[in-house]
């Protein structure tokens, strides 16, 4: 169930799918939390749905630690950072 897909990756396809950056990423089948730490890296809003509670808990801890990796995507020019205004991502009660 869990796939650990790379942030670089994750990251351009959440940008992508949010090209002005308003809106919302919905990742129904949340996993390991690779998805929901790119939104959460890129200053996104984000849902994240998982049913079991081992891969829940694994996607709860990774999450900061994966939103906190360093990519090239932050430094190009199309990718302005929101504000921290947003509500956290890993606050999933």
């Amino acid at each position: 169930h869990p796939n650990l897909k790379p942030q670089y990756l994750m990251r351009e396809l959440c940008h992508a799918a949010l090209p002005l950056q308003k809106g919302v990423i919905l990742d129904p089948f949340m996993g390991s939390g690779s998805t929901i730490a790119a939104v959460h890296a890129l200053g996104y809003n984000a849902i994240g749905i998982e049913l079991d509670d081992t891969f829940f808990n694994m996607a709860e801890n990774a999450i900061p630690n994966l939103a906190e990796v360093d990519t090239p995507v932050e430094t190009r020019g199309d990718f302005a950072q929101q504000g921290d205004d947003s509500a956290s991502l890993t606050d999933f009660s």
